[in-house]
Formats: C-alpha cells, sequence, structure tokens
C-alpha cells in the first residue's frame, strides 16, 4: 500500500499547530462622539426628509371618451323591425338624412295611434300658441295706443300750465316793481303803511299762484317721465313673451316633425356629423328606447367624463392636473395622458341612474359626481391610435386630492381624534 504524502512540509505544520489563528483587530476602536454625530445627522436628515418631502394622495376614479361637443345619440321610440340600414360607421350625414327603414312591428299599429293622438295634440297647442301670440301683440297695441293717448294729454297739460306759469310769473313781477316803487312813494309820504300791506299781500298772493302752477307743472312731467318708462317696459315684456311664445311654437313644431318622421317609419339623422357606431341592423327588433346609432361632428376633439364618488370631491377644483389611462392602450406601453379638470357637475347622479355609470361597475350606494375633463395638449398616442379613438371607450383616472408629508400623514390619526373632542 503506497504511503500518504502531504501538501505541507512536516516543519510547516507543527509550526501552524504551535501558533493558533486569530481574527485581525482594529488597530483603535471608533470614536463615540463621531459615531453619535454620524447618528444625529441621520435622525436629522430623515426629519428634514419626513416634514419637507410631500407626496401626492390621489383618488382612482373611472370615466369614458365624449366628443367635446355635438354627440348625438339617436335611440328608438317606438316598436319597430329593422327593415334596411343605410349608413355604417365611418360614413358622414347631413341633418335630415334618412339612416334607417323601419317596418311593422309588434305593438306598431298602437305606437301609430300615440302618434296620431301626439299630432292632433301638437296641433291644438300649436293653435293656442298662435292664438297667444296675436293677444299679445293686440294687447301690446292697445296699451300703447292708449299710453300714447295720455302721454299727449299730458304734454297738452304740461304745455297749457308752462303758459299760465309764464303768465303768472310775469305778473309777479310786476308786483313786485309796484311794491318796490310804493316803497319810495311810502318814503316821501304819498302812500300810507296799509297801501303798502295790501301790495305786499298782492305779492304773496301771487307767489303762492306761482308754486303752485310748478307744483302742477312738475307733477305733469314726472307722469310723462314715467309713461316713457311704463311703454318702453311694456315693448320689452311684449316681446320678450313673444319670444317665449315663438320658442315654444318652433319646439312644438320641432316634435311635429319628429312624430311625423317616425309614422312614416324612417329614422333621420338629428344633425351633420359622422357615423361613429350603429348598434342596430336589419332584422332587429326594437322597443322604445333602443340605442340605433352614434353621430360626433367631423372634426371631434374628446373628453373625459368621470364619476366620482362623494368622498373625492372634496379638494376637487376646475384646473386641476389628472392623469389619464386610456383601457384600449395600456399605459405601461403608451403611457398616461395629462389632462386638466374643466368642469363639476353640481347634481349628483344617483347609481343606477345612468347606463354608462352602471357599464363602468358603479353600483355603490353612495351618490357620485360627475367631472368633465379636457386634454388641452390632445392625446400623446400615434396618429394611428389617434385615429381609433371612439366615444364610448372606458379609461382610468388619477385625480389628486390632495399633498402631504410623512410627518403629517403620520399625524393624521391624532389630528383627526383631537378635532372630534
Amino acid at each position: 500500500m503506497p504511503k500518504k504524502t502531504s501538501l505541507f512540509r512536516e516543519e510547516a505544520r507543527r509550526k501552524f499547530r504551535a501558533e493558533p489563528w486569530q481574527p485581525p483587530l482594529l488597530s483603535k476602536a471608533p470614536s463615540g462622539l463621531v459615531m453619535g454625530l454620524l447618528a444625529v445627522l441621520a435622525a436629522g436628515g430623515l426629519m428634514a426628509f419626513a416634514s419637507t418631502f410631500r407626496f401626492a394622495h390621489k383618488e382612482q376614479v373611472q370615466g369614458y371618451l365624449r366628443p367635446a361637443s355635438g354627440w348625438s345619440r339617436v335611440l328608438a321610440s317606438n316598436f319597430a323591425i329593422v327593415e334596411r340600414c343605410l349608413v355604417s360607421a365611418g360614413d358622414a350625414v347631413q341633418a335630415g338624412d334618412v339612416l334607417m327603414e323601419l317596418s311593422s312591428g309588434q305593438g306598431i299599429e298602437r305606437a301609430q295611434t300615440v302618434s296620431r293622438r301626439l299630432l292632433e295634440e301638437i296641433g291644438e297647442r300649436k293653435s293656442h300658441l298662435d292664438a297667444r301670440f296675436e293677444l299679445v301683440g293686440s294687447q301690446y297695441e292697445i296699451e300703447s295706443a292708449l299710453h300714447l293717448q295720455e302721454q299727449g294729454a299730458n304734454q297738452q297739460e304740461l304745455a297749457r300750465l308752462e303758459r299760465e306759469l309764464a303768465f303768472q310769473r310775469s305778473r309777479l313781477d310786476t308786483a313786485r316793481k309796484r311794491l318796490n316803487d310804493s316803497r319810495n312813494l311810502q318814503a316821501s309820504g304819498l302812500l300810507s303803511g296799509q297801501d303798502i300791506a295790501v301790495l305786499r299781500d298782492d305779492v304773496a298772493a301771487r307767489s303762492l299762484s306761482v308754486s303752485e302752477k310748478e307744483r302742477q307743472a312738475d307733477r305733469v312731467r314726472l307722469l310723462l317721465e314715467t309713461a316713457d318708462m311704463r311703454l318702453r317696459k311694456l315693448s320689452v315684456d311684449t316681446r320678450r313673451e313673444q319670444a317665449m311664445i315663438a320658442g315654444q311654437i318652433h319646439a312644438l313644431a320641432m316634435e311635429e316633425s319628429r312624430v311625423q318622421a317616425q309614422g312614416a317609419a324612417r329614422v333621420l339623422a338629428p344633425r351633420g356629423g359622422v357615423v361613429a357606431s350603429v348598434q342596430a341592423k336589419a332584422g332587429d327588433q326594437l322597443r322604445p328606447g333602443d340605442m340605433l346609432l352614434d353621430i360626433v361632428p367631423e372634426d371631434q376633439s374628446f373628453r373625459a367624463r368621470l364619476f366620482a364618488r362623494s368622498s373625492a370631491m372634496g379638494l376637487v377644483e376646475p384646473g386641476q392636473q389628472v392623469k389619464v389611462h386610456l383601457d384600449a392602450f395600456p399605459y405601461q406601453r403608451h403611457g398616461a395622458q395629462t389632462g386638466r379638470v374643466l368642469a363639476i357637475f353640481e347634481t349628483t347622479l344617483q347609481s343606477g341612474e345612468s347606463d354608462m355609470a352602471n357599464l363602468l361597475g358603479i353600483a355603490a350606494a353612495e351618490p357620485v359626481f360627475q367631472i368633465d375633463v379636457e386634454f388641452p395638449e390632445g392625446f400623446q398616442l400615434a396618429p394611428r391610435q389617434q385615429s381609433n379613438l371612439r366615444p364610448g371607450m372606458t379609461l382610468t383616472a388619477d385625480v389628486v386630492i390632495n399633498r402631504r408629508t410623512l410627518v403629517e400623514w403620520a399625524l393624521e390619526p391624532l389630528q383627526g381624534a383631537a378635532r372630534r373632542l
């Protein structure tokens, strides 16, 4: 059996066993003052960071894209079956163009009967409004004629009073002159004091008569000014009432055209634009309220309609920045779109009142507010992606509620408890 050989010499091994290994030691222990100073600096830096650095407190809300203006959603207003659809998504239409042709469906006869009754009612209301329009005009003519007649009489009375006032003033001046002359005669002994008293009474009586005539003239002038104001007010009120009646007549005419179009089993474009989407096709059975298609302006620009719960509305204000993430374009690849709060609706939208809110899953008992967001800088997307934007696309938005430091965040429970005491 071969003898084992060692890698190290026997002398080296014995020397190593005689001197066991010890870990190296620092030549000098670190100073406690330096370590304390480093700890104080670290704590101070941490406190400065916690008290100065602010992080955003965000609220995540949901919403959808909608055109900035001119979005028309055409709905079925009667029972029918779609016979033909004459447009498709992307087609340009003008106001009054035929979009769909409908045929009789279940309940269409009953709907046509209702349409006839609506047309009769609309005709009666239009006749009543026309008669009222003519009556308002006739009343204005009669009242304005009476005002003009009264104004003419007052002007004649004013002219008469001014003539009498001029005559009375002339007689008053004469009486005053006689009184002054009689005083000179009294000094020479030609007139007695009784004669002077008579002349003085005559001056006083004529002064009183002049004052009375001036009051009468001022009263007539005030009547003339008031009559002018009443006449102008009557004219303004008449024009306002006639404009209101004309607006009601126009609305009834539009309603009559709509009902007539429904009776003709045609769906007409309410405005010009581009067909964004078609929700009904040939053969579909329609009920009142079913969505048929959407029409948007040709040069459409989009806004975001957000649904925020009341707990997120405390510090939301117009002009606030919003980060919007389009569901169709994931932010991991396309980033977030920068928007700005344009308007906040004052009234709440109760859960269940909006189909779009229900589609977004907002079904809580808490009421929600609607917020409109604009995009001043547009969408940071490729041209092809921007052309694929459609009304109704869902999105998620981060609304910055406030900014606070770590210290404020840590002390918030204590501050809340203190305010409740």
